[in-house]
């Protein structure tokens, strides 16, 4: 496992002006009671605190400080791919998909706009790792092409584990329609926050904190043998489920850390599928965030 990226005032104000430059260059204004709004202020914000002791902070405060660092790396691969699609000639279709995302975005209390967040940082960590490939905003919800061919992502992020099956289910429906090879991924790192109902976990190292995540999303998987089960029956190559969690970690230095972590189930019935499942996890586990 590489040494966790440190979270500085300068990334964080960097991350928050090319979300907002981004959004620009497609006309998008930002509406200051929005999601989008929020998550930048918020990013500007932990720029200000980065620093500070939580002897310094009051509870609302620290409260606010963890979830902005729990989206720190969510805003840089979203800052990213808006940075992206700025070199790349858009066709016109694909850019009205991408605007009526956007759009999503900008409206307060906007149902799919978590979905929305979702797809636009898989994307930003496909593209930061592959620029040879071509990344679109297109149904299922993301399309990556690379030399030997093209793969759909659908993409969904419960918020809990009661609506988690219809997701799934919807996430296969919505990869057949699309009529394209297509993998399902899961984000559930709302459910994860409800499982632990604590702000950071306790570790003594990076690797544990990485450990106690793997094993929440492989109990999570579990659970959902059935709606898994129906969805590869449907022709999905496979299921992905990841989260990403905060932990104060003890060594080799005390730091509030970030990880995300994948568990998949792969479709063994199509050739293939384990391995590009496999390369797909190793690109999404980029490096975790740390800051002391």
């Amino acid at each position: 496992m590489s040494e966790p990226i440190q979270l500085t005032r300068q990334l964080c104000l960097d991350i928050a002006n090319e979300i907002e430059e981004g959004f620009k260059r497609y006309r998008v204004s930002i509406r200051p009671k929005s999601d989008i709004a929020l998550f930048i202020n918020d990013m500007s914000w932990l720029a200000e605190h980065i620093l500070s002791s939580p002897k310094q902070l009051t509870e609302k405060e620290i409260r606010r400080w963890l979830n902005a660092f729990l989206h720190a790396q969510q805003a840089s691969n979203m800052a990213f791919i808006l940075q992206r699609l700025s070199n790349t000639q858009i066709p016109k279709n694909k850019l009205e998909i991408l605007q009526k995302r956007l759009d999503s975005l900008n409206t307060q209390g906007a149902s799919q706009a978590p979905d929305i967040f979702f797809e636009m940082e898989i994307a930003g960590r496909l593209a930061r790792e592959y620029p040879g490939w071509k990344i679109s905003f297109e149904e299922p919800d993301v399309v990556m092409e690379y030399p030997d061919g093209r793969v759909g992502l659908s993409c969904k992020r419960p918020k809990s584990k009661r609506n988690l099956p219809k997701l799934i289910n919807a996430a296969a429906d919505q990869g057949t329609r699309a009529g394209v090879e297509y993998l399902i991924v899961v984000d559930a790192s709302e459910l994860l926050k409800l499982h632990w109902q604590l702000p950071f976990l306790h570790v003594s190292t990076q690797k544990n904190l990485a450990s106690e995540c793997k094993t929440f999303l492989a109990e999570l998987i579990n659970e959902c043998s059935k709606p898994i089960a129906d969805a590869l029956t449907k022709g999905s190559g496979g299921v992905i489920f990841c989260a990403r969690c905060v932990g104060l970690v003890r060594k080799p230095q005390l730091s509030l850390s970030w990880c995300l972590r994948h568990q998949s189930c792969p479709n063994l019935s199509i050739p293939g599928a384990g391995n590009a499942i496999n390369l797909l996890v190793q690109v999404m586990e980029q490096h975790d965030f740390r800051a002391v």
